[in-house]
């Protein structure tokens, strides 16, 4: 997964000071030059949002922020999200602090209600009692939630989010932050395959697998989503994918949803549509859910690590035209079952 820099590229109006550097071939942009915690102006977080609705991955560098700060710059972008709304979470705790003593949860997680920590390592959390933590790369496909490529929060109805990420603690290894670009995994399809995909919709449900040690709650109840999405701010489409919780395409018996499925995450998870992205102290990392995939990769279960998450749904990048809405499914889309359609079998 590449993070080479590559030629500088030239600021929208307005924001001549600073130095924009694409990431990757496809998608992601670094922002060097900018102090978030005194400057986010009407003008600027305008401009921040028209950069995220072409790249996708903004990778902001140097800012300085606290917990007050990075929840009055996620407010500047639009709602920001409760935390406290995610079913697989803590409950919150206006007191959840990385390093402090207290109760987890389930999973290693801290929620204060508008933010989540998610943390790793020796004295901060119990790695070897993390389901999700994938320590060798041919677990990848065999765990769940974080390590899975997934899209926040397809398992509700029209929530459509950006996801902004700061390191409390940068891991001195590992711990890297991967993306997946949907929206150049779709446009490299030839025009008939998109055409059909974008007749399709998906049966999106969050199951829990079973683990002797956590209590996890019940199945969320299914909900109907477009297998291909539009961005209404360039107009350009991508698949709407989620590795955890799609269970199947609709209208197609399980092993033909099975095969298309991990069709399109064959053709997504390669280069030239990923990128891995390194933690280094004062990174701030705004991401679009919409066209996006992301997940925690390889984690050092020596090493700390520890992020803040806030979460905002911006107007200028919610899907608009009604086909990509949300649907409720009936009962009888969703067999309850859980699922992965990697391995279908042992390759």
């Amino acid at each position: 997964m590449t993070s080479t820099e590559t030629s500088t590229i030239t600021p929208p109006s307005g924001m001549e000071h600073v130095q924009l550097t694409p990431l990757s071939e496809t998608f992601v942009l670094e922002i060097k030059g900018l102090d978030l915690a005194k400057d986010s102006s009407p003008a600027l977080i305008t401009r921040l949002q028209e950069l995220l609705a072409d790249h996708a991955v903004l990778v902001i560098r140097s800012q300085n922020m606290d917990e007050a700060q990075q929840n009055a710059f996620t407010r500047s972008l639009g709602q920001q999200r409760d935390q406290g709304e995610h079913i697989w979470a803590p409950m919150p705790d206006p007191n959840a602090e990385v390093g402090k003593e207290g109760a987890l949860g389930q999973l290693p997680i801290l929620n204060n209600g508008n933010q989540l920590f998610f943390i790793n390592g020796p004295d901060l959390c119990d790695t070897d009692h993390d389901p999700n933590v994938i320590l060798d790369m041919k677990d990848q496909y065999k765990m769940h939630g974080t390590s899975c490529w997934h899209t926040g929060d397809t398992e509700k109805v029209d929530v459509e989010v950006v996801n902004i990420l700061y390191p409390v603690i940068v891991p001195e290894r590992e711990g890297h932050t991967q993306f997946a670009n949907t929206t150049a995994a779709f446009e490299n399809m030839d025009k008939e395959t998109r055409a059909q995909l974008e007749k399709l919709r998906a049966i999106h449900c969050m199951v829990f697998p079973d683990i002797d040690f956590v209590d996890l709650p019940d199945p969320t109840p299914p909900v109907s989503q477009a297998l291909v999405k539009e961005n209404p701010k360039n107009g350009k489409k991508f698949l709407y994918l989620n590795f955890h919780d799609m269970d199947r395409i609709v209208g197609f018996d399980r092993e033909a949803s099975d095969a298309l499925i991990k069709s399109l995450f064959n053709q997504t998870i390669r280069e030239p549509f990923l990128y891995s992205h390194q933690w280094q102290e004062g990174d701030l990392v705004i991401w679009n859910c919409n066209g996006t995939l992301h997940r925690r990769g390889l984690i050092d279960p020596t090493v700390q690590r520890a992020l803040r998450r806030t979460q905002v749904e911006v107007p200028m990048l919610q899907s608009t035209r009604s086909w990509d809405k949300t649907r409720k499914a009936t009962k009888h889309e969703h067999d309850g079952t859980y699922w992965h359609p990697y391995p279908l079998k042992d390759d």
